[in-house]
């Protein structure tokens, strides 16, 4: 009986001669940029239906607002035409005019409220809050309605295109799928491989009757390789000529066959 251990090091370098691993690199690059610029889209987006929303909500409440003026007016107007009749004839058509226009703006009352509370729910759903919490916030109290800036700045058209991050993700998927073409163009030419390997055998006999001037140690010698190009079909033959070899039990020498 006996048992072997062995320890041993192993290095290998791969030199990019066409160019595959460098356009490999440039394609993860490239993909990792267009994440980022994604992401900024999103940010982008998301502010920017914010702002529509907290713009429409200001419309909203200053529409409600005129509304309710207005109400009040024509409220007065009609207290005016009725008036007249409790002193005497007054005509009947200037009364039915004046409530008409009364119920036409009352009716409008409830869609400017309800599209106020919509705009309140998108702010909420934007900033990842609840409906509820936003109504204590001074959302719900009327403004003035925001206006534009008005410092521009000054660019080319091509800088200012350049700047959304929409053209940015597309010009770094412009990018990656180059790449990833001249990774496929590598692909075709062959691969070359410089390898160097180190190692140490060591053996224990136990019960040992037999052959006592046998080594209990050998060391493996360094070894450097350079596989300059090497095919499916020549590595299966090799692998076939080592299994045929190491199933006789003799080796080519004539002495049994230890290492097998």
């Amino acid at each position: 009986m006996f048992g072997q251990a062995g320890t041993g090091l192993a290095l290998g370098w791969t030199p990019d001669v066409f160019g595959g691993e460098r356009l490999e690199l440039l394609v993860a690059q490239a993909q990792l940029t267009g994440r980022q610029h994604d992401f900024d889209a999103l940010r982008l987006a998301l502010a920017a239906n914010t702002e529509s929303a907290y713009v429409d909500l200001r419309w909203a409440q200053s529409e409600q607002k005129i509304l309710q003026d207005n109400v009040e007016i024509r409220e007065r107007a009609l207290r005016l035409t009725q008036e007249p009749m409790q002193y005497g004839p007054s005509p009947c058509l200037d009364v039915t005019r004046a409530q008409n226009q009364l119920s036409e703006l009352q009716a409008r009352l409830p869609h400017a409220a309800a599209t106020i509370q919509h705009q309140l729910s998108l702010i909420a759903v934007y900033s990842g809050r609840t409906p509820e919490s936003v109504d204590v916030l001074v959302l719900a109290t009327p403004v003035t309605i925001p206006t534009s800036s008005s410092a521009v700045p000054q660019m080319l058209p091509s800088e200012a295109l350049m700047r959304r991050p929409d053209v940015r993700s597309a010009y770094a998927e412009l990018t990656q799928r180059a790449a990833e073409v001249g990774v496929a163009q590598a692909y075709r030419y062959p691969k070359f491989s410089l390898q160097l390997t180190d190692g140490l055998l060591a053996s224990s006999y136990r019960l040992i009757l037999v052959c006592p001037r046998s080594p209990t140690t050998s060391s493996a010698p360094r070894s450097m390789r350079l596989a300059r190009f090497s095919t499916p079909g020549a590595s299966r033959q090799a692998s076939s000529r080592a299994k045929a070899a190491c199933a006789s039990p003799i080796c080519i020498s004539g002495r049994p066959c230890c290492r097998c």
